[in-house]
């Protein structure tokens, strides 16, 4: 076998971790003219950073050549290795590295660093880059457009779904905001500040302002046809923690059947000068 038929063994291994949702990199590990072991990045697949391509061939290697030593050793990878897999490399002894596409963002043959022929290691590697670069940059560009555009698609149909619920009954939300949306069957209400949506102006103290802020979810969750009985989740945001028993008081008022979920919190400031916020999520 020639040298380009060592690099389209190792472009295969990259079309199965792309098969797999990897990210196309593969690596083949020869000694004496014969592929010894075989690898592709399954770093998503393992939960892994260490499970590169190169690392996964040269582990195999040693297992079937029975050391760590991969002496007379070249390993073919199609993307030019990170400081991790270069770095194996010379510990392992591997005597020369081949490469497709480069790396400049963490190549660490050429592109950064020249880590395997660098002369302060006690072994280097001869390194040789761009060998069928142009099919592994193929490879690399067209799996990432592919995601790019799943990615795309996925928001779009979200973004189509999504309705936006506003109502009078309550206050309008302050800056670039809705009062709620609703998405599969889901609807999130942003958070509601004491204020009477007639005057616009903040009730005063923290039992009227947390009466007033319920009444509002209150009337956003009617406008979606829901209650608050359909609330799953609520949280407060209150200006001083020691009103919290005077808003579980009230709290306790609208949400009398299987209360929701709830977490609170104290926060250094509320939008208006505001004494307590709540929002919600709630589902038919």
């Amino acid at each position: 076998m020639d040298e380009t038929a060592y690099m389209r063994a190792a472009l295969k291994q990259a079309e199965a971790a792309a098969r797999k949702g990897e990210v196309p990199v593969g690596a083949v590990v020869v000694k004496d003219g014969v592929i010894v072991a075989r690898g592709h990045n399954l770093r998503e697949s393992k939960k892994d950073p260490t499970a590169h391509a190169e690392m996964l061939a040269m582990q195999r290697a040693a297992k079937k050549l029975g050391g760590w030593r991969l002496t007379g050793c070249t390993l073919y990878v199609t993307l030019e290795p990170c400081p991790m897999c270069a770095g194996a490399a010379i510990n392992a002894r591997i005597e020369r590295i081949v490469y497709g596409a480069s790396d400049p963002k963490a190549g660490c043959c050429a592109s950064l660093y020249t880590l395997p022929e660098d002369a302060r290691f006690n072994h280097r590697c001869q390194v040789e880059g761009g060998l069928l670069a142009e099919q592994a940059q193929t490879q690399l560009r067209m799996f990432f457009q592919s995601r790019r555009k799943k990615k795309s698609t996925i928001t779009r149909r979200i973004n189509n779904m999504k309705t936006i619920i506003n109502t009078e009954k309550a206050p309008a939300a302050i800056g670039p905001y809705s009062q709620a949306t609703q998405a599969q069957g889901m609807v999130f209400v942003s958070g509601q500040l004491g204020i009477d949506p007639a005057t616009g102006e903040l009730k005063d103290g923290i039992r009227a302002q947390t009466e007033q802020s319920l009444e509002n979810v209150k009337a956003i969750l009617a406008q979606a046809g829901l209650s608050c009985d359909d609330v799953l989740k609520t949280t407060v945001l209150l200006a001083d923690m020691a009103d919290f028993a005077v808003v579980n008081e009230i709290y306790g008022q609208y949400f009398t059947k299987d209360c929701p979920a709830r977490a609170c919190f104290q926060v250094a400031g509320l939008p208006k000068g505001g004494l307590v916020e709540i929002e919600c999520i709630a589902a038919k």
